[in-house]
Parts: structure tokens; C-alpha cells; sequence
């Protein structure tokens, strides 16, 4: 699990590891709430990640003297339905992936130059 800076959990689950490939692959099973909203007249429950369905691997290897690491992710918006909410569209979950995976690589990244 992890803890994030606002107290929000985010639950992992490991799918896939080849120490061998330099590889795995996982997917988040439950998020928590930050809060919620009133849309289209239903409550609905804002995740702290807004994404869906959230599946992600890596992938580490060596190219020309240089260290590579490959993460890719699958996901949808957290809200399913039409006409999301802001706080749960398609550019706030590409934001919010796109800044997790920068500061994951750049975190990942530091610490290997230690």
C-alpha cells in the first residue's frame, strides 16, 4: 500500500516478476477517497488517483553503457460514465499518471545515482 503525501492509500497488487528480464508488472486493486461531489445530481466519491482500472509494468535494460527503464500504463478515467465531472476526467487522470510516473523516474533515478 502506498501512503501518499495527502494521507490518500493507493493498493497495489503484484501481477508479474522476472528478476532474470529486469522486469514486473502490476496493477492498483483500490484507491481511496478524497472527497466527495455532488454530479448530475448523485454523490459521487472523488479517488485521491483519479484513473480506472489502472494496470502498469517496467522494465529496466541496459543500451549503450546507459541504464533504460520502460514504465508503461494502462487506464481509464475514474469516472465510467458520460459527461464526467472535472475532478475525474480524461485530462486529470492524464495529468495525475503523467506526474506520478515523472516524479517515480526521477525519484528512481536519484536514488540509483547514490
Amino acid at each position: 500500500m502506498l501512503t501518499l503525501k495527502n494521507g490518500g492509500t493507493i493498493t497495489e497488487e503484484l501481477k508479474k516478476y522476472d528478476a532474470a528480464k529486469m522486469t514486473y508488472a502490476y496493477k492498483i486493486t483500490d484507491i481511496s477517497t478524497s472527497h466527495t461531489i455532488t454530479h448530475a445530481g448523485v454523490e459521487e466519491k472523488v479517488p485521491v488517483f483519479p484513473v480506472d482500472n489502472y494496470a502498469a509494468s517496467l522494465e529496466v535494460e541496459s543500451k549503450s553503457g546507459a541504464t533504460v527503464v520502460s514504465w508503461k500504463t494502462g487506464y481509464y478515467r475514474a469516472y465510467m460514465n458520460n459527461n464526467p465531472p472535472a475532478e475525474m476526467n480524461e485530462e486529470t487522470a492524464n495529468k495525475a499518471v503523467t506526474a506520478v510516473l515523472k516524479e517515480g523516474l526521477a525519484n528512481l533515478k536519484s536514488l540509483a545515482e547514490k
